[in-house]
Order: C-alpha cells, then sequence, then structure tokens
C-alpha cells in the first residue's frame, strides 16, 4: 500500500511540475503553517529551504510572483525570509548590471 501510494504521489507530483514548468505567467502561492514558538528561527530556516527546493526542483523559482500566508503572526517571519531569496533569485539574472548602478 505503502509504494502504491508513493507511486502515485510521484505520477502527480511530475504531471504538477510539468504543468507549472509551462506557465509563461508569474505564479502566487499561499501557505497555511503553524509554527509552534520554540525555535522559531530555525523553522523558519528549515521551511525556507525545503521551499525554495520545491521551487527549484520545479523550476518556478523566477515565476513566483506572491505568498499568500494564514494571519498567524508566527509565520510572518518565514513569509519574509522567503520573499527575500525569491526577490535574490530573481535579480541574479542582472545582477552585474545592478553592481554598476
Amino acid at each position: 500500500m505503502k509504494s502504491t501510494i508513493q507511486d502515485i504521489f510521484i505520477v502527480i507530483q511530475k504531471d504538477i511540475q510539468t504543468l507549472l514548468q509551462k506557465v509563461s505567467s508569474k505564479i502566487s502561492i499561499t501557505l497555511d503553517m503553524w509554527i509552534s514558538c520554540a525555535n522559531i528561527s530555525f523553522l523558519c530556516e528549515e521551511i525556507n529551504e525545503q521551499l525554495c527546493t520545491i521551487f527549484e526542483a520545479f523550476d518556478i523559482t523566477t515565476k513566483i510572483l506572491c505568498a499568500t500566508t494564514n494571519r498567524g503572526s508566527n509565520s510572518y517571519c518565514c513569509l519574509a525570509h522567503l520573499l527575500n531569496l525569491i526577490v535574490i533569485a530573481g535579480l541574479a539574472p542582472i545582477k552585474l548590471s545592478i553592481e554598476y548602478v
């Protein structure tokens, strides 16, 4: 049963990846997360790393337009850091031009 569920997951994941790569416009994401107050910095870093890994694997890093999160105050630090990483990745192609300004 476990391998069947994993096989289905992989097939659907590849289908979604293919669809997202064909999108020529920007992509908005919604995050609904809850984080306990303990070790919030570490958890935010882990969430950000995982999201960035997913965005890179799906080849959509430069397509992310916005991210919306639930109103939990503990998720704002994660979202701010995530958006910072997205902006840095989006500006990477023109980094040299920016340095000369």
